[in-house]
């Protein structure tokens, strides 16, 4: 969670790829209230492209909510407006 917040993208990765850490994707930071996951912060962080696309390789959710409801793609919108790279990786499919 700190590496996510932090944007240290090359960290939150070696986590999730050494079995040994047991790191999930969509977990959330212990006592948090943002309720932030992975993907919220690559929102929050206008990460690129290729980054938030390694997170959903990984299993990160695009549909999960924060503490005020808001979807990764809500935060990125937000925040960034329609300029971030990372905006089509960010919406949820279609059902």
């Amino acid at each position: 969670a700190d590496a996510a917040e932090a944007g240290d993208w090359a960290t939150v990765f070696a986590m999730l790829d050494d079995p040994r850490t047991r790191v999930d994707v969509n977990g959330v930071r212990p006592g948090g209230s943002a309720r932030f996951t992975a993907l919220h912060q690559a929102a929050w962080h206008a990460a690129p492209a290729e980054v938030v696309a390694e997170l959903i390789r990984h299993g990160a959710a695009r549909s999960l909510r924060d503490a005020k409801g808001r979807i990764p793609f809500d935060i990125l919108i937000e925040r960034h407006g329609c300029r971030a790279e990372s905006g089509s990786n960010l919406r949820p499919p279609r059902s």
